[in-house]
């Protein structure tokens, strides 16, 4: 299997890089290291390589083969499309937690990215809200194009020349995200590069590069249930702290996670079943 790290190419690329340093020489990452990171002052600086096994797409879906939406496109193109005809939650807490029905919260936006002043969806990569989300339907078909469209020129880029981190001038263009810890579990939540993310698993990488944006105020570094308990009341309404929990632990519940992969597994066979 090949790991980025491991691949003469990339190593090399690494050692030239201007701008990020890796970080324990890209050893996997443990929960010590994600303590360590998400603390450091001058940890935008550095490169850490988290386990394939704990880094997630959207809402919940685990980057590894057969657990990705993302990934299943490599194998079927087809089957990007019956996500976006399948899945189409009305709130983030329906999409964790794979259920229609579920009443609570009122919003596709997980309730610890919070801003001062509430803004609607704009939408992504030049296409208004209109279009849809990424992360889930119902989508325009150009939206759908243009996802089919970068997932296909990130993996046969990444082919041909490798994963090459100096090709881009700021750290907020390499894969970055960031770590949901809860108990002595953590999760790395891909925000920017998720489609070179689902490339790099295609081609065997069993760990993703990934770092922190350095524009502070975009996201966190980390999110616990202490996060949730501090927001409580001033980023959502205190009797929806229960909620709030359990939106947090869909990205950590096994049966969850297991029922993701059930749902990807129908959606490439009803793809492979329609392109025979």
């Amino acid at each position: 299997m090949l790991n980025p790290i491991d691949n003469p190419r990339m190593q090399e690329i690494l050692d030239d890089s201007h701008h990020l340093e890796m970080y324990r020489r890209g050893k996997p990452i443990e929960l010590d290291d994600v303590k360590r990171l998400t603390m450091g002052r001058d940890a935008y600086q550095y490169y850490f390589q988290v386990p394939i096994e704990k880094c997630i797409w959207g809402y919940g879906w685990s980057y590894g083969k057969g657990e990705n939406p993302l990934n299943a496109f490599f194998q079927c193109e087809a089957s990007l499309d019956q996500f976006y005809t399948h899945f189409r939650p009305e709130t983030c807490l329906q999409a964790l937690i794979l259920d229609n029905t579920a009443q609570g919260w009122d919003s596709l936006e997980t309730p610890w990215r919070v801003d001062i002043e509430s803004k609607p969806f704009s939408g992504e990569n030049k296409l208004g809200p209109e279009h849809g989300r990424p992360h889930c339907g119902p989508v325009s078909l150009e939206r759908l194009n243009l996802e089919k469209f970068r997932l296909r020129e990130v993996l046969q880029s990444i082919r041909n020349m490798g994963y090459m981190t100096s090709y881009y001038a700021s750290p907020d263009q390499h894969i970055f995200g960031y770590f949901l810890v809860n108990d002595q579990d953590f999760r790395f939540l891909v925000v920017n590069g998720q489609h070179r993310a689902a490339a790099l698993v295609e081609l065997g990488s069993q760990t993703l590069p990934a770092t922190f944006t350095s524009i502070a105020p975009r996201m966190p570094r980390l999110v616990t249930s202490w996060h949730l308990d501090f927001l409580a009341g001033v980023a959502y309404d205190t009797n929806q702290r229960g909620v709030v929990q359990h939106i947090f632990e869909g990205y950590f519940d096994a049966s969850l996670r297991q029922r993701r992969r059930e749902y990807v597994a129908d959606w490439l066979r009803l793809a492979q079943l329609e392109s025979d």
